[in-house]
């Protein structure tokens, strides 16, 4: 993702955030435009129905005073008539009673319901005093008539009905409350009316304080509409910038090629990621599951929980990114994407980097970055495999140049039997336990011996190859359960050992042409035959370089010189291979040899591999470092002496190899033994010391705690013990703790060379 598209997301975020501030600032103008405008509305509304109401009571009481005149009037009149009085006094008490509880209202101050309009003019309040006093004068006048009960009249036949006691004292009482209603009620009629007309004033106030309250609300009310019209637009303007980078957003994570998503604190992935993270890892969504669940069971369970830690140690605020970035544990991880056996399997690198996501200076996120560099990792492979193959071919001539002709010949003529011995072994079918590990220790037996005389001879690339499918083989020998398709990995780097001796022998083949193109002709070619046939490392190629010289004398002359040239070598091998092991283990090492030339032909091959084996063991396990030969008052350099002899009259053949080291020491075979699971621990204590030294021709058996090129594998003593008994052989073997080693091996002196071949 570019920079640019990074930083415009943040304005955006930046703007939004913003937007969401003049939103809730618009929200506080609208609740303080409902407090402070449409509350005072609503309590002006509230005074004006009070007074309206204050004006329709009192406009109702301002006809009482005329009432209860009228009803005095009435009265007095129905008096002067002898009529009924009684419905005039019922209305004046209703009016005088009415009249009273009002003034006693008013005079309280009003109430919640009739007069809750009174409010606090002071003007209406002064004429409510003076009306109360008005009626507090006129009241006494009334109070008699209206609460008069009894009957004003008497009747006579004489008179008549006439007025009587009572009734003449109604009359005087109502003709006094004429007279003060002829004083009062046009003042109270007036008060009251001087009290409708404050509260109609006070209407007015109230009404325009309403108007204008209500203006300032539209004002202000428009002015917010305007506000938020302007925000919305604004704010389309932004969700449309949004919406825009959310889609350029989108279409980076749809297009770009790497996985890319990011991990909460909790190591969840989020919602967002790009589409070639569910690709890479071939999942429909990633979104929502953990680190460990996505990487779980696509690595070992060891690598997952470094990675887990690795990514949890970048929410410390104390880690420095770009220190811990070097020890990344998923740096071209290899992973096994899809269901294992199925056809969307395959193997896949891939390379995770982590990136801390801050805001407002926290971590909130770790950005993960996936990228498959399969492609990228194959191309590095091809490379280190042509560097590799150059470099072997490079170290194999080098070393072609440094190793005996005769030598080099008859190792590559070995080499290609011993092949044809595997390709035997590999074909031949086995079914069961037992047939499978005897094609085992057959393979690596002739491996082993490809090995040795590789190493003897100093052919490193050879003894590299060997050593590498010896390892297989290694490993294929401590499986419980095998089958025969377990064998088809060693193919692949057998065909290469096969291809590499061919590459070898055709290098020597080359050496051998440019060598003779510059050699003399024709009898100076006898005279150095020898020597130019075995550069060919082909026997019949070295028949044919000597057949300078064609006649049967010449040609016995020339492989008697071969064989004499080979067995110099032998010898020269023996002592390079024992320099080369020593020098592996910090020792120092003197190898003597004697009577080779006793060695018969037929024998050539099983003696060097013997020779090989025997040198081999010697050096590793027998021969002490100097310093501990010192301190045991041996001289630093340990000695390997080596003796070929014909006995018996000439019927056998021995060989003897003694050095002078540590020696066996028979309780640390059997415990050996024991710890390997060859014998059992009763087995092993009944053996004696002699047949203790024996177990080291078991196979398998190895006292060295690490596996070597040289030592740790158990097959060395016995491929001796193996060819001691395919050559009708005996093996004697004798040791002195701390003094020497000897093994002597003798043959019967007529061998049939084929058959120690091919056996």
């Amino acid at each position: 993702m570019s920079k640019t598209k990074i930083q415009t997301g943040k304005k955006l975020s930046t703007r939004m955030q913003g937007a969401r501030a003049v939103w809730v600032a618009v929200g506080i103008l609208a609740l303080a435009f409902l407090v402070g405008v449409l509350a005072p509305a609503w309590y002006f509304a509230g005074r004006l129905v009070d007074n309206n109401t204050a004006v329709r009571a009192i406009g109702e009481l301002q006809q009482q005073p005329s009432r209860m005149q009228a009803a005095l009037s009435s009265i007095q009149d129905r008096l002067r008539a002898r009529g009924f009085v009684r419905d005039s006094i019922e209305q004046l008490k209703r009016a005088t009673s009415q009249f009273e509880s009002a003034t006693a209202t008013l005079e309280a101050g009003g109430g919640s319901s009739t007069f809750g309009g009174l409010g606090n003019d002071d003007d209406v309040h002064n004429t409510i005093v003076e009306m109360t006093q008005a009626w507090k004068k006129y009241q006494p006048a009334l109070a008699p008539v209206a609460n008069f009960t009894s009957i004003p009249y008497s009747d006579s036949e004489r008179e008549g009905t006439q007025l009587n006691v009572d009734g003449r004292d109604l009359q005087q009482k109502v003709t006094n409350a004429v007279t003060q209603a002829r004083a009062y009620t046009p003042q109270l009629e007036k008060n009251l009316a001087q009290i409708i007309a404050g509260l109609q004033s006070s209407s007015d106030a109230l009404a325009t304080a309403l108007r204008t309250v209500v203006l300032i609300g539209v004002g202000l009310a428009g002015a917010l509409a305007a506000l938020v019209g302007y925000l919305s637009l604004a704010r389309g303007k932004q969700a449309a910038a949004a919406t825009a980078a959310r889609q350029q957003t989108e279409d980076i994570l749809r297009t770009v090629r790497e996985g890319l998503f990011l991990l909460d604190a909790d190591l969840k992935i989020g919602e967002i990621h790009s589409d070639a993270t569910a690709q890479l890892f071939q999942r429909e969504s990633v979104a929502g599951i953990t680190f460990e669940d996505l990487l779980r069971n696509l690595v070992s369970a060891k690598t997952l929980a470094i990675a887990t830690k690795f990514v949890k140690v970048l929410w410390s605020e104390r880690t420095k990114e770009n220190l811990i970035r070097s020890i990344n544990p998923l740096n071209e991880v290899e992973l096994q994407v899809g269901e294992k056996g199925s056809k969307d399997a395959e193997l896949r690198y891939l390379e995770f980097n982590f990136h801390r996501v801050r805001r407002d200076g926290a971590i909130t996120h770790v950005l993960v970055s996936v990228a498959d560099v399969t492609a990228r990792v194959a191309l590095a492979a091809q490379l280190k495999g042509a560097q590799d193959s150059a470099q072997t071919q490079m170290d194999a001539f080098l070393s072609i140049l440094h190793v005996d002709p005769n030598q080099l010949s008859s190792f590559l003529d070995d080499s290609d039997v011993a092949f044809k011995m595997i390709n035997a072994t590999l074909r031949d079918p086995a079914r069961d336990s037992a047939s499978f590990r005897r094609k085992i220790d057959g393979l690596f037996r002739q491996i082993h011996s490809i090995k040795g005389e590789a190493a003897a001879i100093g052919l490193g690339s050879m003894e590299t190859r060997s050593h590498a499918l010896e390892s297989d083989l290694a490993a294929l020998r401590e499986r419980t359960d095998l089958t025969g398709d377990d064998f088809l990995p060693l193919l692949t780097k057998f065909d290469d050992l096969v291809s590499h001796s061919q590459s070898v022998r055709e290098m020597v083949t080359k050496l051998a042409s440019f060598r003779d193109s510059f050699a003399p002709k024709a009898g100076h070619a006898s005279a150095a035959g020898g020597h130019a046939s075995a550069s060919t490392g082909d026997t019949t190629s070295r028949h044919r370089a000597l057949g300078a010289d064609s006649s049967p004398s010449g040609e016995h002359a020339a492989e008697a010189t071969l064989q004499r040239s080979a067995r110099e070598g032998f010898v020269a091998s023996a002592q390079q291979l024992a320099d080369r092991i020593a020098n592996d283990n910090g020792k120092k090492v003197v190898v003597t040899c004697r009577g080779h030339d006793q060695v018969p032909e037929s024998y050539r091959r099983p003696v060097k591999d013997v020779l090989i084996q025997l040198i081999r063991n010697a050096v590793v396990h027998g021969i002490e470092t100097p310093a501990e030969r010192q301190a045991q008052g041996k001289a630093a350099e340990g000695h390997i002496r080596i003796n070929f002899e014909m006995t018996e009259g000439g019927r056998a053949f021995r060989m003897q190899c003694e050095d002078d080291g540590r020696g066996l020491t028979p309780e640390k075979l059997r415990k050996t033994a024991v710890a390997k699971g060859i014998i059992s621990q009763a087995d092993a204590a009944a053996l004696s010391d002699q047949e203790a030294m024996m177990l080291v021709f078991r196979s398998g058996f190895s006292t060295a705690k690490d596996v070597t090129r040289d030592a740790g594998r158990g097959v060395g003593m016995d491929v001796i013990a193996e060819i001691a008994a395919r050559l009708g052989g005996r093996i004697s073997l004798n040791s002195e703790i701390g003094k020497n080693m000897k093994l002597s091996l003798s043959f019967p002196a007529q061998a049939n060379a084929a058959g120690v071949v091919a056996a």
